[in-house]
């Protein structure tokens, strides 16, 4: 059941006067989340604070009463002045006959309602009764301002952005306030007609206008229209336009009065929230696809994984076909760690939970390191894959040399995944800012397929990989551009598209800020204590072991692992 809000200043004051504690205390109890009410248990008390300023906005009654009744109380507020005798008065009785009904209405009760009473019926009819005392003191505050000069009148619409306009149909002329020509556009001290207006319209809403306007006149009289206008700064608004015809004796409009308002914030609001909608609606089918890949990029390797464990139950297999076996597994794993990987650092670049190192080390080394981790990918496609610099590199970087080593290995495994032919090359430079801070800038191109210039921003969305063609032929989940993107900000940087051509080749450039501030210390650095070393003859013979593992397979396999030494 839907509960009224309302904030202090507009809560409204009910005073129960009931000299039952149970009956007053009851309602009480039902009114009291919506209104601010006071007990009484004499109606001559209550009587003696109606002589007082203070007034309720409703009087809720008890028919019988000792002393004086409710009826009696209700017949002394009608013939007091104002604004005691404008008090809605509701009468609460146990008796519901026709007699007493019509009682309770001749001493001028407003309603009643019969005990005992239901509680939602009780306050629906409260509600009621307040707001319209509401509505009746707002109607006569709204009397009396009709009541003061043109100059008021003209301040109030100023303050509210209207302009007033009343056309005469049958002269063709039209009046109206300084405000309305404003937002029109119009001459000041000019004598307009209904063409000056239409005019000012764009000639494609002239129509409907014009539509608008002739159904008014021959149906209903009201008029209401939208449309844009061309100002002489050659601004375009939006203007919403409404008016009521005035009929003569005959029954014939001869006059129509109404009001136009700039509407162009509105329409503004209505079109972001409808590029907002698209953006949702395209982040849903992002998503959708996203799933639909998933489901492929991950059922892949496990189904290779499962089919060749299979296949490995064959005791009739060939040393050699049982170590194939084991690779293509080796190998399926790892390719479904890689995926789980992205996913899960995805879901911690977005939840803001990585947590970075920044550390002083040489960013050539990371940069080397990671060509020569992909030199034998590249072979494998005859392709060149080289790393140099032009010498303003800086030689030692304050940063997280694990998150530059990912987004490096993601940008170079792409080049190479999307080069058919030619060469990678991974080049590092450095730039000076005019602050005295550095950046680390690292250049990964190729001579790829390139990507198509509608696509240049999307590929950095989540799950995007250029369109769903890219995706079909060469796989992946769409998500290591991203992820790049985001650890490449966090780290003061940024990663883009610099350069694209479709069988040429891409150059994508990270720039990585050197955060001297945010190196470690001998302070907060935790220390690394070194493990023993091992020979490799060691045995864990006569060694007891615990190994905790809530899944029963890891168990077998560290049992297996433990059993060999």
């Amino acid at each position: 059941m839907a509960k009224h809000c309302m904030t202090s200043n507009d809560r409204r004051t009910i005073w129960v006067v009931d000299d039952s504690v149970t009956d007053a205390e009851r309602v009480a109890l039902t009114l009291q989340d919506e209104f601010d009410v006071k007990i009484f248990h004499d109606g001559a008390v209550a009587l003696e604070r109606l002589s007082s300023s203070e007034l309720p906005d409703l009087l809720l009654l008890d028919w019988v009463m000792p002393g004086i009744s409710g009826v009696e109380i209700c017949k002394y507020v009608r013939s007091a002045p104002r604004p005691i005798c404008q008090l809605p008065v509701l009468l609460l009785t146990s008796q519901s006959s026709s007699n007493e009904v019509t009682e309770a209405f001749k001493c001028g009760a407003n309603d009643y309602v019969v005990k005992p009473f239901i509680d939602e019926e009780l306050r629906a009819r409260v509600r009621t009764l307040t707001s319209a005392k509401r509505h009746l003191e707002r109607a006569e505050r709204l009397v009396k301002e009709l009541k003061r000069s043109e100059e008021r009148l003209t301040l109030a619409t100023t303050a509210a952005e209207v302009g007033i306009w009343e056309w005469d149909i049958r002269s063709g002329s039209v009046n109206s306030t300084a405000l309305h020509r404003r937002i029109l556009d119009l001459p000041s001290q000019q004598t307009l007609t209904l063409n000056d207006t239409f005019d000012k319209i764009l000639p494609e809403d002239r129509q409907h206008n014009s539509d608008s306007l002739a159904a008014a006149l021959e149906n209903t009289g009201d008029f209401h229209s939208q449309f844009r206008i061309r100002k002489s700064d050659n601004t375009i608004r939006w203007i919403d336009a409404r008016g009521r015809a005035v009929n003569d004796e005959t029954g014939k409009p001869f006059r129509m009065v109404g009001t136009v308002f700039d509407i162009s914030a509105q329409k503004q609001a209505e079109a972001a929230l409808n590029q907002a909608k698209e953006v949702a609606e395209r982040a849903n089918q992002l998503k959708s696809s996203f799933l639909a890949n998933m489901s492929h990029e991950i059922r892949t390797p496990l189904g290779a994984m499962l089919g060749f464990a299979h296949l490995m139950k064959d005791p009739s297999l060939t040393a050699m076909e049982l170590s194939q076996y084991l690779e293509v597994l080796s190998r399926n794993g790892e390719q479904l760690s890689i995926i789980i990987n992205d996913i899960l650092d995805l879901s911690k670049v977005e939840a803001g939970l990585i947590a970075f190192e920044f550390r002083d080390f040489a960013p050539g080394e990371v940069c080397l390191d990671v060509v020569s981790l992909f030199k034998a990918k590249a072979k494998e496609k005859s392709l060149s894959l080289e790393f140099i610099s032009d010498g303003t590199a800086p030689e030692k970087l304050v940063t997280d040399s694990t998150r530059l080593r990912q987004i490096v290995s993601n940008l170079v495994s792409n080049a190479i995944k999307f080069t058919g032919a030619g060469e990678v090359l991974v080049k590092s430079s450095g730039i000076t800012n005019s602050d005295g801070t550095r950046h680390l800038k690292i250049e990964i191109s190729d001579t790829g397929m390139g990507v198509q210039n509608e696509h240049a921003e999307r590929i950095f969305d989540m799950f995007v990989q250029g369109d769903d063609s890219v995706t079909r032929k060469f796989g992946g989940t769409g998500l290591g551009l991203a992820i790049s993107r985001r650890l490449a900000r966090e780290l003061g940087g940024d990663l883009i598209l610099a350069r694209s051509e479709k069988n040429v080749g891409s150059t994508f450039v990270v720039t990585i800020l050197d955060q001297q501030g945010k190196a470690q210390t001998p302070q907060n650095k935790v220390t690394e204590v070194s493990a023993p070393t091992v020979s490799a003859k060691a045995t864990l013979d006569g060694l007891a072991i615990l190994v905790v593992d809530d899944a029963p397979d890891n168990r077998q396999l560290l049992l297996k692992y433990l059993s060999k030494r």
